[in-house]
């Protein structure tokens, strides 16, 4: 009798072991899945976004040798909030436009908040960016799209970084989707795999 409990208890304890086990394993997938789904579905965004910067911004701006004092503020103001508006409309924190020039990051088009406007808290035109990604001299060099999470002083970010060259000009266009967001995201997933 004492047998028998005891192999019944072990059959149990390695029933139990192996459900343990499975769940474990099946968890850790729909996590590994869930982060890859919305890691690549975020990436899709970014690059779709940052593609259609170059039809948004005004060929006339496009056509500037971009310099220090090339475009007047209000100019530059306006390109902005057109390039905020699509930023807005698409979900994503930033997109902006920039110029490596001797090795420096240069912005050449932000799409800041208007409360940043407001409070002057924005790169304005041709501003150094020294807080910019390495990611972006590697696209700069590459000429490949490339993917960061960095962090600056407007926040941390998944950005994405295309080098484009329009005209003789090169620029290296970003779009940044806040990690805090992405969070969000990556936990509503994991709640339908889970569940």
């Amino acid at each position: 009798m004492k047998n028998k409990l005891s192999l019944r208890g072990r059959l149990f304890g390695g029933f139990f072991l192996i459900t343990l086990i499975s769940t474990l394993a099946f968890a850790c997938a729909a996590i590994y899945l869930a982060q890859r789904t919305v890691q690549q579905d975020i990436d899709i965004r970014l690059n779709t976004a940052t593609q259609a910067v170059t039809g948004l911004v005004d060929k006339e701006y496009w056509n500037i040798h971009h310099q220090p004092n090339a475009v007047a503020e209000d100019q530059y103001l306006t390109q902005l909030r057109k390039l905020r508006r699509y930023t807005d409309s698409v979900g994503l924190a930033y997109l902006y436009v920039m110029q490596v020039v001797d090795g420096k990051v240069y912005m050449v088009l932000d799409s800041a908040t208007e409360e940043e406007v407001q409070a002057n808290d924005y790169s304005h035109y041709f501003e150094l960016y020294p807080d910019a990604s390495d990611f972006v001299l590697q696209a700069e060099r590459s000429r490949q799209p490339q993917i960061d999470e960095y962090t600056d002083r407007w926040g941390t970010f998944r950005s994405l970084f295309l080098p484009v060259q329009i005209g003789d000009q090169r620029f290296v266009i970003g779009s940044d989707i806040t990690t805090e967001s992405i969070d969000l995201v990556l936990r509503e997933h994991i709640k339908l795999y889970v569940l």
